[in-house]
C-alpha cells in the first residue's frame, strides 16, 4: 500500500509555491461568506437585494473563468495570477467605503471578475509545472491548500464579524495582496525545465478555433 504522502517530495518547487500562494489567499477568504450579513446589517439591504448582489457576483464569475483562461494564453498565467491577487485585494479593501447600491454593485462586479480570475490561471500553472505522472499529486496538494485555508478563513471571519464587519474586508484584502507579494518574489521558480512555453495545441476534431471554441466541444460540455 502506498503512503498517502508519497510523491509530494518529488513535486516541482513551483507547485509548492502555487500551493503556498493559494493557502495565503484562502486563509483570508472571509468577506464573501459574510457578504449577505454585511449588506443587510451594515448597509440596510433587504435580504432580496443582498441575494441579488450574490447573483451578480456569481454571473460575473461565470464570465471571468473563460476570460481569464484566454488571458493566460495571451499574456501568461503568472501575470494573470499576480493581477488577480493584487486587484481583488484592492477592491476588497475599498468595498466597505461603498455606500450607494450602485457603487456596491459595481464593486461586486469588479471583485468577482478579479477574484475568480485566479482559479483558471492557477490550474493552468499547475498543469504546466507538473508532468503527466505528477499532476494528480500536484492537484491534490493545491486542493489541500484550498481546503485548509477555507477551514480557517471563514471561521476567523466569524469572530471578526462580531467585532467589526470592515475588519473582515481589511484582512481579506491584505491576505490577497500578501499572496501577490509572495508569488512575485518567488516567480522565478515557476518554471519546469524542458516544459514548452506555449500550451500543447488542441487536437480535438470537434472543437472550433474561436475564443469561445470550448463551448462547441461536446465532450467538455
Amino acid at each position: 500500500m502506498k503512503h498517502p504522502w508519497q510523491g509530494l517530495g518529488s513535486l516541482p518547487r513551483g507547485v509548492w509555491i502555487l500551493s503556498l500562494t493559494t493557502l495565503i489567499n484562502r486563509l483570508g477568504t472571509m468577506a464573501l461568506p459574510f457578504l449577505v450579513l454585511y449588506l443587510t446589517r451594515s448597509r440596510g439591504f433587504t435580504a432580496g437585494r443582498a441575494g441579488l448582489v450574490l447573483t451578480v457576483y456569481g454571473l460575473t464569475a461565470v464570465i471571468a473563468g473563460p476570460t481569464a483562461g484566454r488571458l493566460s494564453d495571451r499574456i501568461g498565467a503568472v501575470r494573470v495570477l499576480q493581477a488577480s491577487l493584487l486587484f481583488s485585494g484592492l477592491v476588497v479593501l475599498v468595498y466597505p467605503l461603498a455606500r450607494s447600491p450602485a457603487a456596491i454593485f459595481a464593486l461586486t462586479i469588479a471583485w468577482a471578475f478579479t477574484n475568480e480570475a485566479f482559479r483558471p490561471a492557477n490550474l493552468s500553472m499547475v498543469s504546466d509545472l507538473a508532468g503527466p505522472d505528477q499532476r494528480r499529486t500536484a492537484f491534490a496538494l493545491v486542493r489541500l491548500a484550498i481546503n485548509l485555508g477555507m477551514s480557517v478563513g471563514p471561521a476567523a471571519g466569524g469572530f471578526l464579524a462580531m467585532v467589526s464587519f470592515p475588519a473582515i474586508f481589511i484582512v481579506n484584502g491584505a491576505a490577497s495582496i500578501l499572496a501577490c507579494v509572495v508569488l512575485t518574489l518567488l516567480a522565478g521558480w515557476l518554471r519546469r525545465p524542458g516544459a514548452p512555453e506555449r500550451p500543447v495545441p488542441d487536437t480535438r476534431t470537434d472543437a472550433g478555433t474561436g475564443p469561445w471554441s470550448d463551448f462547441t466541444d461536446r465532450r467538455l460540455l
